[in-house]
C-alpha cells in the first residue's frame, strides 16, 4: 500500500510538472494549436526518462497562458503498449492578475475520468512499478519534531479541486480491488498560516474486497498546530457519523 501511495504521489507530481512545462512553453505560443503541440512534445520529451520500461502519451494540450491549461488524453502504458492508467483531462484554470494583489487565485484543478487497470504478480509487485524502473532506496533521515504550518509566501484561493468519474481495478492473487466509481471535490483558502478547506464532497463505491459505499461531507481548518474538524456526515453504507471539534497540538 505504501508503494502504491508513493506511485500516486509521483504521478500527480508528474502532472504538475507537465503544467509547469506547459506554462514555460506557453511563453512561445500562448494559445495556438501549434503552440499546444510544441508544449506537448516538450513535455513528453522531458518525461521520457521517468518511464524507462513504458511510455507516457498525451493526446493534446489546450492552453491560454493567461487563463487555463488543459492536458487531454493522458495515458501511461507498459512496455507492451498496454494502457495501465488513463486520464481524460487534467485541467487548471487560474488568474494571473491576482498575483499583483499578493495572492494566487486558482479557479479549478480538475482530474476528469481517471482510470487505472493494474495487476499484482505472485511476488506482490504491481505492474505499474516496473514502468518507472527499479526503485532506489533512499537513506532514512532521522525524524525531527514537526513545526506548525508557517504559511505560504502568498495567499492562495482554490475555487475547486475535483476528481470525477474515477475507476480503479487491481487484479491481485491475494484478492482483487474494484472501485467502479469515485468522485471527490473541495475548495480551499490559505491566508497566512490559516488553512480553510470547505465543501468536501466524496462518494466512493467499493465492490471488492468488500462491497461498501462511502460518503463524506464537510470541512476542516488548520491554524498553526490546531486542527478543527467539521464533518457533516461520514457514511458507511447505512451508518452515518458526524464529527466536529478541535484537535490541538500537545
Amino acid at each position: 500500500m505504501v508503494t502504491t501511495i508513493k506511485l500516486v504521489v509521483k504521478f500527480i507530481g508528474a502532472l504538475i510538472a507537465l503544467g509547469l512545462v506547459a506554462i514555460a512553453g506557453g511563453l512561445v505560443w500562448l494559445a495556438t494549436g501549434s503552440g499546444g503541440d510544441f508544449v506537448r512534445d516538450q513535455a513528453l520529451s522531458a518525461a521520457e526518462p521517468s518511464f524507462p520500461n513504458g511510455s507516457l502519451h498525451i493526446e493534446s494540450i489546450d492552453m491560454n497562458l493567461l487563463k487555463h491549461i488543459d492536458v487531454n488524453g493522458i495515458e501511461i502504458r507498459d512496455a507492451d503498449g498496454k494502457v495501465l492508467v488513463a486520464i481524460e483531462q487534467f485541467g487548471i484554470a487560474y488568474s494571473l492578475a491576482s498575483i499583483l494583489a499578493g495572492k494566487v487565485e486558482v479557479d479549478h484543478v480538475r482530474i476528469v475520468r481517471p482510470e487505472a487497470r493494474l495487476s499484482v504478480n505472485e511476488d506482490g509487485e504491481m505492474d505499474i512499478a516496473s514502468v518507472f524502473g527499479p526503485s532506489v532506496d533512499e537513506p532514512e533521515e532521522p525524524e525531527e519534531p514537526s513545526e506548525p504550518f508557517a504559511g505560504l509566501p502568498v495567499d492562495l484561493v482554490l475555487g475547486e479541486f475535483s476528481i470525477s468519474g474515477a475507476k480503479v481495478q487491481i487484479n491481485d492473487p491475494a484478492g482483487d480491488t474494484s472501485i467502479p466509481s469515485f468522485d471527490f471535490k473541495l475548495d480551499a483558502k490559505v491566508e497566512g498560516s490559516t488553512v480553510h478547506v470547505n465543501g468536501i464532497d466524496m462518494d466512493l463505491d467499493i465492490d471488492q474486497p468488500i462491497d461498501q459505499w462511502v460518503r463524506l461531507d464537510g470541512g476542516l481548518s488548520l491554524q498553526g498546530g490546531d486542527l478543527k474538524l467539521d464533518l457533516d456526515a461520514l457514511r458507511l453504507g447505512d451508518i452515518a457519523i458526524k464529527i466536529s471539534g478541535d484537535i490541538g497540538k500537545a
